[in-house]
């Protein structure tokens, strides 16, 4: 069944990623993502990009890597498009500040083409995200 392989395969992919960015290995992180990729971070990101390509999406998980510890993700489910993967993240915000370390918690929806992330989208809320994706 087609739709089934490239489910597995997008969940895969998102695990890979994950396991890339948790261990900060970014040239393993680099050619899972589309030359075009575009990333839209969540609405308390400093910048609000969009970031376009992997160098411009890398160097921003890289700022979300200095800043989270103890990231954990599990992916929930698919939305009806099969190419479409959403992604609950959970993580501690750490360093000098009032309220920190806090726990934050985030969407991430995720479109593959050719078994590449072309978009990541993550928001605060789940419908957030999934706006932010047109979906």
């Amino acid at each position: 069944m087609t739709v089934q392989r490239g489910y597995v395969q997008y969940v895969q992919l998102v695990h890979e990623a994950f396991e890339c960015f948790d261990s900060g290995d970014w040239d393993r992180l680099r050619p899972l993502i589309a030359p075009d990729n575009v990333m839209s971070p969540p609405e308390i990101w400093p910048d609000p990009g969009p970031y376009i390509g992997a160098d411009d999406s890398i160097r921003e998980y890289q700022r979300l890597f200095e800043m989270f510890r103890g990231i954990e993700v599990s992916v929930n489910n698919i939305v009806s498009h099969e190419s479409w993967v959403i992604a609950h993240y959970r993580g501690v915000v750490e360093g000098e500040g009032p309220g920190l370390p806090m726990e934050l918690e985030f969407t991430g929806v995720h479109r593959f083409e050719n078994g590449l992330f072309t978009e990541s989208h993550y928001r605060l809320e789940r419908d957030a995200a999934l706006a932010a994706a047109g979906l």
